[in-house]
């Protein structure tokens, strides 16, 4: 049986992340200054701090998960940090900045 990876690229990824907090979360506003590089940075580092407080995403208040991301996001965006990311940027890319 053959195995197909269904692994959005990050291109992919960081506009399903804008969509998500866009709609979601109403962090249009903060999501209209980060760059896709920002977006992956923001979300990996909420992701951080729900694993480290065993915070399921399934769980706690949309205020909480709200405000992790928006401080998240924001803390990205003032890093200053960026990676271009087109419609040919791997992971494996990112991984070397």
């Amino acid at each position: 049986m053959e195995t197909i990876d269904i692994t959005p690229s990050p291109l992919e990824a960081a506009r399903t992340i804008a969509y998500i907090l866009r709609g979601a979360y109403g962090l249009g506003t903060l999501v209209d200054k980060a760059t896709d590089y920002q977006l992956l940075l923001g979300w990996k580092q909420y992701e951080n701090v729900t694993e480290a407080l065993d915070i399921n995403p399934n769980e706690g208040t949309k205020s909480l998960h709200k405000e992790i991301l928006r401080l998240k996001l924001q803390e990205a965006i003032e890093l200053g940090k960026d990676v271009p990311i087109d419609a040919e940027t791997t992971y494996a890319d990112i991984a070397r900045y």
